[in-house]
């Protein structure tokens, strides 16, 4: 490889890149994703904020999309989420 692949880059698909980097598009997709680790934390860390902004700071759903940058519908299931983790865990 010539240059470092970055971590994402949006305007190229992997067939390009590992063109560009003589590699398989494999080797590429295999770089650029996400450990499934980093991304059940990440989503839980969501669920645990859309949770809170709705219940301990109760705000609307609207004001916890807006805040999240996300549709009200997907705050709304966050929050769905959340609390059926929440119960599931005080079993």
């Amino acid at each position: 490889m010539k240059e470092p692949i970055r971590k994402r880059h949006p305007n190229i698909t992997s067939r390009e890149l590992a063109l560009k980097h003589g590699v398989c598009m494999r080797t590429i997709r295999n770089i650029v994703a996400e450990k499934r680790e980093d991304f059940l934390q990440r989503a839980a860390d969501r669920r645990k904020l859309a949770f809170d902004m709705r219940h301990n700071q109760r705000k609307p759903y609207t004001e916890v999309a807006t805040a999240m940058n996300i549709t009200v519908n997907n705050a709304r299931r966050l929050v769905f989420e959340a609390k059926k983790e929440r119960q599931a865990n005080a079993r």
